[in-house]
Parts: structure tokens; C-alpha cells; sequence
């Protein structure tokens, strides 16, 4: 497992084996007394993601979910429903 540390406001938590599980919490809120409470954001291996960016809440990831030939997405943490991701680069089918 590893951590990142986004833009000082969010730490990412990453469990990889063959695919990618993420985790999420803003940094703000972190406090080292308590327990630490994590949102899941992939919870289950599914497929390949790759974090590349964020913009505030919203993350951008290069995935091969439901792309072969990968693509990358945005989804927003506010409401990680797969319905709600939006493709900023498509997959490229030959």
C-alpha cells in the first residue's frame, strides 16, 4: 500500500495487485488522534487505474474499465457513481 499526497488537500491511498483499489481522504480533516476514515473510490479490484491529476474534487484517472485500449476519465468524488464518470480522452478503437 502507498500514499500520495494530492495538491496539500487530499491523501490517496493505493492497494495494488493485478488491478487498483483507491481510497480518499481530504488532508484537512486528517487528525493523527483519531481513527483516520477513509472513502473508498475503487473498492474492488476491477481494472487498471492510474491517477494522473485533480482538480479540486474532481480526479483524472488512465484506466483500461470497460477500455481495452485504456482512456482516460473524470470522476468526481463528490458522487463516484460509474454512471457519473465522463470521458476526456476515449478510448482509440482501430
Amino acid at each position: 500500500m502507498t500514499s500520495t499526497l494530492l495538491d496539500d488537500y487530499y491523501v490517496l491511498i493505493t492497494s495494488r495487485d493485478k488491478y487498483n483499489k483507491f481510497s480518499i481522504i481530504e488532508h484537512s480533516k486528517v487528525n493523527l488522534d483519531s481513527k483516520i476514515t477513509f472513502k473508498p473510490v475503487i473498492n474492488s479490484f476491477v481494472a487498471k487505474f492510474s491517477m494522473i491529476y485533480n482538480v479540486g474534487t474532481k480526479f483524472y484517472f488512465n484506466t483500461d474499465y470497460k477500455a481495452p485500449r485504456h482512456r482516460v476519465i473524470m470522476m468526481d468524488i463528490k458522487n463516484l457513481d460509474p454512471n457519473k464518470w465522463e470521458d476526456s480522452i476515449v478510448e482509440v478503437v482501430p
